[in-house]
Protein backbone atom coordinates (compact mmCIF):
# COMPACT_ATOMS: atom_id res chain seq x y z
CA UNK A 1 0.00 0.00 0.00
CA UNK A 2 1.05 3.57 -0.64
CA UNK A 3 -0.47 6.94 0.21
CA UNK A 4 -0.83 9.74 -2.33
CA UNK A 5 -1.56 13.28 -1.27
CA UNK A 6 -5.21 14.21 -1.74
CA UNK A 7 -6.85 17.59 -2.12
CA UNK A 8 -6.27 20.18 0.54
CA UNK A 9 -8.15 19.32 3.72
CA UNK A 10 -8.69 15.70 2.71
CA UNK A 11 -6.88 12.61 3.93
CA UNK A 12 -4.27 11.12 1.55
CA UNK A 13 -5.63 8.70 -1.00
CA UNK A 14 -4.84 5.05 -0.27
CA UNK A 15 -3.39 3.30 -3.31
CA UNK A 16 -3.07 -0.48 -3.42
CA UNK A 17 0.14 -1.78 -5.01
CA UNK A 18 1.81 -5.15 -5.61
CA UNK A 19 1.87 -7.53 -3.74
CA UNK A 20 -1.44 -6.36 -2.27
CA UNK A 21 -2.78 -6.54 -5.82
CA UNK A 22 -1.86 -8.97 -8.62
CA UNK A 23 0.99 -8.38 -11.06
CA UNK A 24 -1.57 -7.86 -13.83
CA UNK A 25 -3.36 -5.18 -11.81
CA UNK A 26 -0.04 -3.56 -10.88
CA UNK A 27 0.98 -3.46 -14.53
CA UNK A 28 -2.31 -1.79 -15.48
CA UNK A 29 -1.92 0.73 -12.63
CA UNK A 30 1.61 1.70 -13.67
CA UNK A 31 0.67 1.88 -17.36
CA UNK A 32 -2.13 4.32 -16.58
CA UNK A 33 0.22 6.53 -14.55
CA UNK A 34 2.83 6.64 -17.31
CA UNK A 35 0.28 7.32 -20.04
CA UNK A 36 -1.21 10.18 -18.01
CA UNK A 37 2.25 11.73 -17.48
CA UNK A 38 3.76 11.33 -20.94
CA UNK A 39 1.05 11.24 -23.66
CA UNK A 40 0.77 15.03 -23.89
CA UNK A 41 4.55 15.53 -24.05
CA UNK A 42 5.02 12.81 -26.66
CA UNK A 43 2.48 14.52 -28.89
CA UNK A 44 0.63 11.28 -29.63
CA UNK A 45 -2.56 9.67 -28.42
CA UNK A 46 -2.85 7.70 -25.20
CA UNK A 47 -3.53 4.58 -27.27
CA UNK A 48 -0.27 5.08 -29.17
CA UNK A 49 1.65 5.58 -25.90
CA UNK A 50 0.13 2.36 -24.57
CA UNK A 51 1.33 0.57 -27.70
CA UNK A 52 4.92 1.66 -26.95
CA UNK A 53 4.89 0.12 -23.47
CA UNK A 54 5.98 -3.45 -22.73
CA UNK A 55 3.19 -6.00 -22.47
CA UNK A 56 4.04 -7.34 -19.01
CA UNK A 57 6.69 -7.57 -16.30
CA UNK A 58 9.55 -10.05 -16.75
CA UNK A 59 9.68 -13.15 -14.58
CA UNK A 60 10.40 -12.41 -10.95
CA UNK A 61 14.12 -12.85 -10.23
CA UNK A 62 15.65 -14.78 -7.40
CA UNK A 63 15.89 -13.04 -4.05
CA UNK A 64 17.57 -14.03 -0.82
CA UNK A 65 16.80 -13.52 2.86
CA UNK A 66 13.68 -11.48 2.27
CA UNK A 67 15.19 -8.93 -0.16
CA UNK A 68 12.60 -6.33 -1.15
CA UNK A 69 12.02 -6.25 -4.91
CA UNK A 70 9.33 -4.46 -6.91
CA UNK A 71 8.27 -4.53 -10.58
CA UNK A 72 8.55 -1.21 -12.45
CA UNK A 73 7.79 0.05 -15.96
CA UNK A 74 10.65 2.25 -17.19
CA UNK A 75 9.43 5.18 -19.40
CA UNK A 76 12.43 5.34 -21.73
CA UNK A 77 10.56 7.09 -24.55
CA UNK A 78 12.04 8.55 -27.70
CA UNK A 79 10.68 12.11 -27.56
CA UNK A 80 9.94 14.17 -30.71
CA UNK A 81 13.04 15.72 -32.25
CA UNK A 82 15.53 13.34 -30.57
CA UNK A 83 17.50 10.47 -32.09
CA UNK A 84 17.95 8.75 -28.72
CA UNK A 85 15.80 8.89 -25.56
CA UNK A 86 16.37 12.12 -23.63
CA UNK A 87 16.36 11.55 -19.87
CA UNK A 88 16.34 15.28 -19.10
CA UNK A 89 13.22 15.86 -21.22
CA UNK A 90 11.58 12.80 -19.68
CA UNK A 91 12.18 14.18 -16.17
CA UNK A 92 10.51 17.45 -17.18
CA UNK A 93 7.64 15.55 -18.81
CA UNK A 94 7.14 13.65 -15.54
CA UNK A 95 7.06 17.03 -13.72
CA UNK A 96 9.99 16.12 -11.48
CA UNK A 97 13.09 18.17 -10.66
CA UNK A 98 16.86 17.88 -10.91
CA UNK A 99 19.85 19.78 -9.55
CA UNK A 100 21.83 22.31 -11.59
CA UNK A 101 24.74 19.90 -12.12
CA UNK A 102 22.42 17.48 -13.95
CA UNK A 103 20.24 20.11 -15.59
CA UNK A 104 22.89 21.45 -17.97
CA UNK A 105 24.46 18.07 -18.71
CA UNK A 106 27.76 19.06 -20.26
CA UNK A 107 31.49 18.95 -19.46
CA UNK A 108 32.31 17.28 -16.17
CA UNK A 109 28.58 16.99 -15.38
CA UNK A 110 27.59 15.09 -18.54
CA UNK A 111 25.13 12.32 -17.69
CA UNK A 112 25.71 9.00 -19.46
CA UNK A 113 25.07 5.33 -18.84
CA UNK A 114 27.85 3.53 -16.98
CA UNK A 115 29.64 1.00 -19.19
CA UNK A 116 29.18 -2.32 -17.45
CA UNK A 117 32.30 -4.42 -18.21
CA UNK A 118 29.97 -7.40 -18.68
CA UNK A 119 28.41 -5.67 -21.69
CA UNK A 120 24.94 -5.33 -20.14
CA UNK A 121 22.86 -2.55 -21.72
CA UNK A 122 19.17 -1.68 -21.55
CA UNK A 123 17.03 -1.09 -24.67
CA UNK A 124 16.41 2.40 -26.05
CA UNK A 125 12.67 2.02 -25.61
CA UNK A 126 10.26 1.52 -22.69
CA UNK A 127 10.83 -1.70 -20.77
CA UNK A 128 9.90 -3.30 -17.46
CA UNK A 129 12.20 -4.74 -14.81
CA UNK A 130 12.39 -5.84 -11.19
CA UNK A 131 14.18 -3.44 -8.84
CA UNK A 132 15.84 -4.31 -5.53
CA UNK A 133 14.73 -1.51 -3.19
CA UNK A 134 15.50 -2.85 0.28
CA UNK A 135 18.50 -2.07 2.46
CA UNK A 136 20.82 -4.79 1.16
CA UNK A 137 22.90 -2.18 -0.67
CA UNK A 138 22.53 0.57 1.94
CA UNK A 139 25.52 2.74 2.89
CA UNK A 140 27.79 1.21 0.24
CA UNK A 141 30.15 2.93 -2.17
CA UNK A 142 28.55 2.77 -5.63
CA UNK A 143 31.90 1.72 -7.10
CA UNK A 144 32.04 -1.27 -4.72
CA UNK A 145 28.48 -2.39 -5.51
CA UNK A 146 29.19 -2.21 -9.24
CA UNK A 147 32.23 -4.42 -8.81
CA UNK A 148 30.34 -7.05 -6.80
CA UNK A 149 27.14 -7.46 -8.84
CA UNK A 150 26.19 -11.12 -9.35
CA UNK A 151 25.62 -12.45 -12.85
CA UNK A 152 21.82 -12.14 -12.71
CA UNK A 153 21.76 -8.48 -11.59
CA UNK A 154 22.64 -5.17 -13.19
CA UNK A 155 23.27 -1.64 -11.99
CA UNK A 156 20.09 0.45 -11.88
CA UNK A 157 20.55 3.68 -13.83
CA UNK A 158 18.84 7.09 -14.07
CA UNK A 159 16.09 5.67 -16.30
CA UNK A 160 15.30 2.99 -13.73
CA UNK A 161 15.30 5.69 -11.05
CA UNK A 162 12.89 7.77 -13.13
CA UNK A 163 10.51 4.84 -13.48
CA UNK A 164 10.62 4.23 -9.74
CA UNK A 165 9.97 7.92 -9.05
CA UNK A 166 6.92 7.97 -11.35
CA UNK A 167 5.16 4.73 -10.42
CA UNK A 168 6.39 4.10 -6.83
CA UNK A 169 7.11 7.54 -5.43
CA UNK A 170 6.16 6.19 -2.00
CA UNK A 171 9.43 4.22 -2.06
CA UNK A 172 11.48 7.27 -3.09
CA UNK A 173 9.78 9.29 -0.37
CA UNK A 174 11.06 6.84 2.25
CA UNK A 175 14.47 6.03 0.76
CA UNK A 176 17.28 7.65 -1.23
CA UNK A 177 18.93 5.77 -4.09
CA UNK A 178 22.31 5.96 -5.81
CA UNK A 179 21.57 5.26 -9.49
CA UNK A 180 24.79 3.36 -10.02
CA UNK A 181 24.09 2.40 -13.64
CA UNK A 182 24.47 6.09 -14.50
CA UNK A 183 27.65 8.13 -14.70
CA UNK A 184 28.00 11.89 -14.15
CA UNK A 185 31.29 13.16 -15.50
CA UNK A 186 34.17 10.85 -14.61
CA UNK A 187 33.58 10.07 -10.95
CA UNK A 188 30.01 10.83 -9.87
CA UNK A 189 26.72 8.95 -9.97
CA UNK A 190 23.19 10.31 -10.24
CA UNK A 191 20.88 9.85 -7.27
CA UNK A 192 17.21 10.32 -6.45
CA UNK A 193 15.77 11.43 -3.14
CA UNK A 194 12.69 13.18 -1.75
CA UNK A 195 12.92 16.98 -1.65
CA UNK A 196 10.21 19.60 -1.14
CA UNK A 197 7.37 17.18 -1.63
CA UNK A 198 8.50 15.23 -4.70
CA UNK A 199 11.35 13.11 -6.10
CA UNK A 200 14.46 15.08 -7.01
CA UNK A 201 17.55 14.02 -8.97
CA UNK A 202 21.08 15.09 -8.12
CA UNK A 203 24.56 13.50 -8.01
CA UNK A 204 27.53 12.77 -5.78
CA UNK A 205 30.82 10.85 -5.83
CA UNK A 206 30.84 7.14 -6.65
CA UNK A 207 33.18 6.79 -3.64
CA UNK A 208 30.54 8.16 -1.25
CA UNK A 209 29.00 5.66 1.19
CA UNK A 210 26.01 7.45 2.72
CA UNK A 211 23.74 5.95 5.40
CA UNK A 212 20.76 7.69 3.74
CA UNK A 213 21.30 6.03 0.35
CA UNK A 214 21.29 2.52 -1.04
CA UNK A 215 22.50 1.55 -4.53
CA UNK A 216 19.70 0.77 -6.96
CA UNK A 217 20.18 -2.75 -8.34
CA UNK A 218 17.91 -4.47 -10.86
CA UNK A 219 17.27 -7.96 -12.13
CA UNK A 220 19.17 -8.41 -15.40
CA UNK A 221 16.13 -9.57 -17.38
CA UNK A 222 13.85 -6.92 -18.90
CA UNK A 223 10.61 -7.10 -20.87
CA UNK A 224 10.06 -4.87 -23.94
Amino acid sequence: MTLHGGKEGLAPERVRVYPEISLEEEFARQSSLIIARFAKHLGISELDVRALLPSAFPGKPESFNGEEIVPVIIPKFLLPGYKVPSWHKAVYAARLSMSIDLRYGYGRSELTEWKDPRGIVTPNKPYSAWLYVGDDYLNRKPSDVRAELPENRRAGDHWDGLGLAVVRKDIVRAKGFDLIGGQVGHGDVPLVTWWRGHPDFSSHSDQNANPRFRSLVCGKEVEI
